[in-house]
Parts: structure tokens; sequence; C-alpha cells
């Protein structure tokens, strides 16, 4: 049994998600959609560099991160195709909340955005977990 860097860096992240998680159920709680769909993009941001800890890689910047996920996750079939979509619209969704003049988020889309964080997490963490034991096990 070998535990690493690696996995100690992918729980810490993991960990963090699940912060951002329960920040963006209390900024929907307190009716702040904008904050909630900011939180739940660094969910599944946060999610995804835990998954690329294991791979020992990252990047500098969110479209890296996005690229790196999709080469190593996505196109290896590790997670549905269908993250893709969601990932790439809650990027949008959190640059025109936290940076858009003008820009509303309406009570139906930052509760879907948190739906979508918390499934990407809940999914993220199930193949973390198998990936971390695959490890150990070598």
């Amino acid at each position: 049994m070998k535990e690493n860097r690696s996995i100690e860096l992918a729980r810490y992240r993991i960990e963090k998600a699940q912060r951002n998680l329960q920040s963006a159920k209390n900024a929907f709680a307190f009716s702040d959609y904008e904050e909630t769909v900011s939180c739940s993009y660094y969910t599944i941001f946060t999610a995804m560099r835990a998954l690329l800890a294991i791979k020992n890689s990252d990047s500098k910047s969110h479209a890296g991160v996005i690229t790196l996920f999709s080469q190593h996750y996505i196109k290896e079939k590790l997670v549905t195709s269908s993250f893709n979509k969601l990932i790439r619209e809650a990027k949008v969704v959190r640059e025109k909340a936290d940076y858009g003049d003008f820009f509303v988020v309406e009570r139906e889309k930052a509760e879907k955005h948190l739906k979508q964080a918390d499934e990407f997490l809940r999914q993220a963490d199930e193949l973390l977990r198998k990936l971390i034991f695959e490890q150990i096990q070598e």
C-alpha cells in the first residue's frame, strides 16, 4: 500500500469543492443567485482539479483545467460526455454573474446550476475514491 502527494492534494481539493458547494447552498438560501452560480462553478472547477491531481496534472488557467479534464476524463470515458457542456455553461454563467453589468441570475437558473454542481461533485467524489483506492493498491 502506498500513499503519495497527489492523493493528499486530491483529497484536499475535493474537500474544498465540498465547502464551495455548501457556500453555493447558503447563497441560494439567502436568494443570492449570482453568488450561487459562482460558488456552483467553483465546486465543479475544484472537483476537476481534484481529479487532475491524481493524474499529476494541473493548469494555471480555467480554460487549461477544463481542457485537461476533458483529455484525461471525458475523452477517456471516465465521466459522461454530458459534463463537457455542463462545465462550459457553468463557466460562462459564472463569468457573467461575476463580471457582467446588469446580468441577473434568476432563481430557476441558480437552482439548476446548484443541482448540477451537486451531481458533478457526487460523481467526481465517487470516481476519486475509486482512483485513490487503485493507486494505493499498486
